[in-house]
C-alpha cells in the first residue's frame, strides 16, 4: 500500500492516517465560542478566553470534573492568559480602548495589577510566561519597534530577546527557557525562527499556511497550527531532523489554539467538527511510528521559493 504525500513551501502534507503523533478519545469540555486553551503546570485545570460578542473574558476549567469558573468577569477585553511556572499566577493581556497590556493575577483572579514599563501608547501582545521564573516573553512595542522582549513580571524591567525580532509574533518559551520559537508572516509565507540569544536568529521551517499556536513539546520538538485546505491542522516538527507530519488522524473539520500538558499525555485545542459547534476540546496525546513525509529543509535550500513535489512512500 502506498500513501501519497505532498511537499509545498516546504511544508510537508501527509495522507489522512499518517503523522507522528495521534490524537484520540477527542471530548468536549465546553460547547461554546473560546480560544487560547493554556493547561496549568500541574495539568488540572485549563485556562481559557470566553468569547461573547465583541467582549472576551478569561476562563479556567478543572480538566477531570469540567467545573468552571470566572477569572476576570467584568471585563470585556481580556485574552491571552499564561500561567506561572508554579500556578499560582496569571498573565494575560488587557485592551482598554486603542492599548493592551500585559496584566498579572492571582489565579483566583484577585490582586490583578498592570506590569508597568514603556510608553503609555506602547502595544503587548502575546505573553508567554517562562518555565524558569518571573520573565514573560511577548510581542511589545515597549522598547520601540514590534518585536519580541523579555519582561520581568515583578519589576517590570524589559530587554529585547534578540537584535533581529522586529516582526516576529507568537514567541514561545522550550521547556528548559533556553531557546524561544517565534513566527513572521509576508502576503505569501510563514516562516518558524528559534531564537537562542541577541544573535542567535534561525529560520528552521516555511510554508504558506503560517504557523499558529506554537508549542514545544519537548527540547527538540515543535507543535502548531497551519491552515490547509480551509482548515486548520497541527503538526510537528523535528527540530534535529528537519521533518514535519501531521498530528492525525485527520477531522471533517478545524483544529486551532492547541496546547500539550505539562506530561504530554494530552492536548486541549479550539475545534469544530462536521455539524457540532465551535468548542473546547481535549483528546489523548501520543507517539506512533511513522512515515517520514518529507522535509522543512527542502524549499530552504532553494531560496526559499514555492515548490511542489510529490512524495510516495511505501
Amino acid at each position: 500500500m502506498q500513501f501519497l504525500f505532498i511537499l509545498a513551501f516546504g511544508l510537508t502534507l501527509s495522507a489522512a492516517d499518517a503523522g507522528c503523533y495521534t490524537l484520540a478519545n477527542e471530548r468536549r469540555l465546553l460547547a461554546s465560542s473560546v480560544e487560547g486553551p493554556t493547561w496549568s503546570p500541574d495539568g488540572s485545570e485549563l485556562a481559557y478566553v470566553v468569547i461573547d460578542g465583541e467582549s472576551t473574558s478569561i476562563g479556567i476549567m478543572n480538566v477531570e470534573t469540567g467545573e468552571a469558573r470566572s477569572f476576570s468577569a467584568g471585563f470585556v477585553r481580556d485574552s491571552e492568559p499564561t500561567w506561572a511556572p508554579d500556578g499560582s499566577r496569571l498573565g494575560f493581556i488587557r485592551r482598554v480602548g486603542a492599548r493592551s497590556r500585559l496584566h498579572v493575577g492571582l489565579r483566583d483572579g484577585t490582586e490583578i495589577q498592570e506590569v508597568p514599563g514603556g510608553p503609555i501608547s506602547s502595544w503587548d501582545l502575546n505573553p508567554d510566561w517562562s518555565p524558569t521564573g518571573s520573565q514573560v516573553a511577548m510581542s511589545s512595542t515597549r522598547l520601540g519597534d514590534s518585536g519580541i522582549i523579555v519582561v520581568d513580571v515583578d519589576t517590570g524591567e524589559s530587554r529585547r530577546w534578540s537584535d533581529d525580532s522586529d516582526g516576529l509574533s507568537g514567541p514561545r518559551w522550550s521547556t528548559d527557557g533556553a531557546r524561544i520559537a517565534a513566527s513572521r508572516s509576508d502576503a505569501t509565507v510563514g516562516k518558524l525562527y528559534v531564537l537562542s540569544g541577541p544573535h542567535d536568529l534561525r529560520l528552521v521551517a516555511q510554508n504558506d499556511g503560517g504557523f499558529e499556536g506554537i508549542r514545544w513539546i519537548d527540547s527538540r520538538e515543535l507543535l502548531y497550527v497551519y491552515l490547509r485546505r480551509s482548515l486548520r491542522r497541527p503538526a510537528v516538527l523535528d527540530l534535529d531532523s528537519g521533518d514535519i507530519c501531521e498530528a492525525g488522524p485527520e477531522w471533517d473539520g478545524s483544529r486551532s489554539h492547541i496546547d500539550v500538558s505539562p506530561d504530554r499525555s494530552r492536548v486541549a485545542f479550539v475545534g469544530s467538527r462536521g455539524d457540532e459547534f465551535r468548542g473546547l476540546w481535549i483528546a489523548d496525546f501520543s507517539p506512533v511510528p511513522s512515515v517520514v513525509v518529507g522535509s522543512s529543509w527542502g524549499s530552504l535550500k532553494r531560496d526559499h521559493q514555492p515548490q511542489a513535489q510529490l512524495w510516495t512512500a511505501p
